[in-house]
């Protein structure tokens, strides 16, 4: 339920901050939600809606006495057919070419020609028009009485989703390219337009969420505007404006840039403690401070060097505020290599002593560093001989080895004392 109240209550603030009722708002799973107004002139109102529309979801900011749901019309050949009986019709035949035959019955297809009476086996008619009534599905909403002019309303649907994708090109030493597009994909009847997209990145419980319209009702009716920010934020929810004016066609997937942005980066070398054997590094790409909002997604990574462009990885990113630290691994370094051992383990009633040793080699003939990460109990107290160290946090240690200088080999003992 909580979760559900601020699904309803992102909805409500987005409307108020965009200052507009005309809004998309797009889940990474296929569930969207549309808002937008009308101008009432008479006691009900029609409008053109998804097929895959959850009415139940429907909701406005005035009461309504009913809501009818017309499906669309799709097209019947056998219907069409019969009209055109006792009447010449032209045929593609299944040579490609077209003739024109009486047609003397729908089902089976049974026409007269030059060659005679006969059953069409393919039957492939060519009709001068045709009449579909009601091409899209559409919302017929009653009220009773109309108490203003201005109806807003939104609803829920399924078909259309998002994706991420970013690609990061290194530059130079410290210098780095990212740009980002939206794939939105659209898997529903309807052409989409809007001047005010959102992508809502979380997780959301579906079960009930039809189940506060009566709160929703109330706090839409005190919603007042405001400017937009550049990410709204609530419990793990978030919604990303993406700039722009947006048409998304019917049953299409369409790439959206949303970023474009240089920054400065650095590369360093990570080794997670636990292995017995030598084992090469992770490469990764470190950003200290995003200059902007990035919402979760695919980042793949290039190298710029002597005018060739190398892709040398991909990864998964999770969403990130601006001004957060983002780590890339984009590989392995295999001429960089460590281990851990125990050296000695000791048990003194409650407490635990365990000695460790981390050896490191660089076997290139170039200077390098690299970050050692230790997972550590929480209330362990921890002891690193000659080299610096941090702890970030109460279950994690970080030694930090710079220089290692060419052909090098480090080792590195700390020990760690901890209650049981």
């Amino acid at each position: 339920m909580k979760s559900t109240l601020w699904i309803v209550c992102l909805v409500l603030i987005s409307v108020s901050l965009l200052g507009s009722s005309e809004y998309l708002i797009v889940y990474s799973s296929g569930l969207s939600l549309r808002g937008d107004h009308t101008i009432l002139e008479e006691n009900h109102v029609t409008m053109d809606v998804p097929s895959t529309i959850l009415v139940n979801s429907f909701l406005g900011s005035q009461p309504y006495r009913s809501l009818q749901l017309h499906p669309k019309s799709s097209f019947q050949q056998k219907k069409e057919l019969e009209q055109w009986i006792g009447k010449p019709l032209l045929w593609r035949l299944d040579d490609g070419s077209i003739k024109e035959y009486h047609l003397l019955h729908s089902d089976p297809v049974l026409v007269q020609g030059p060659e005679g009476v006969f059953v069409m086996p393919n039957p492939t008619p060519i009709f001068p028009k045709v009449s579909i009534p009601d091409p899209n599905a559409r919302l017929e909403i009653h009220f009773n009485p109309i108490t203003q002019k201005e109806f807003r309303y939104f609803y829920l649907f399924n078909g259309l989703s998002w994706n991420v994708y970013y690609n990061l090109l290194l530059e130079d030493a410290n210098q780095a390219y990212l740009s980002g597009n939206v794939e939105l994909s659209n898997r529903t009847d309807m052409h989409w337009r809007t001047d005010n997209l959102f992508l809502f990145s979380g997780e959301i419980f579906q079960e009930s969420v039809y189940s506060n319209q009566t709160f929703a009702r109330s706090a839409m009716m005190m919603m007042e505007d405001s400017m937009t920010p550049e990410s709204l934020q609530a419990e793990g929810y978030r919604l990303y404006p993406i700039r722009g004016s947006f048409e998304i066609r019917p049953n299409s997937v369409t790439y959206q840039p949303f970023i474009q942005t240089s920054l400065s980066y650095r590369k360093t070398h990570e080794y997670v403690a636990g292995s017995t054997e030598f084992t090469p590094l992770n490469q990764i790409i470190q950003i200290d401070k995003l200059p902007l909002d990035l919402p979760a997604g695919l980042i793949r990574t290039y190298s710029d060097k002597d005018d060739t462009t190398l892709f040398v990885g991909e990864s998964r990113i999770t969403d990130k505020n601006k001004g957060d630290e983002l780590d890339i691994p984009i590989g392995k370094v295999y001429d960089l290599l460590a281990k851990r051992e125990m050296i000695d383990s000791a048990r003194f009633g409650k407490t635990s002593i365990e000695s460790y040793r981390i050896t490191v080699r660089n076997f290139s003939e170039e200077s390098t560093h690299a970050l050692i990460k230790i997972p550590v109990y929480s209330n362990a107290q921890v002891v690193v001989d000659h080299y610096r160290f941090t702890r970030p946090r109460a279950d994690l240690l970080m030694i930090i080895l710079d220089p290692i200088h060419p052909l090098q080999t480090i080792e590195v003992n700390y020990e760690i004392r901890f209650d049981r």
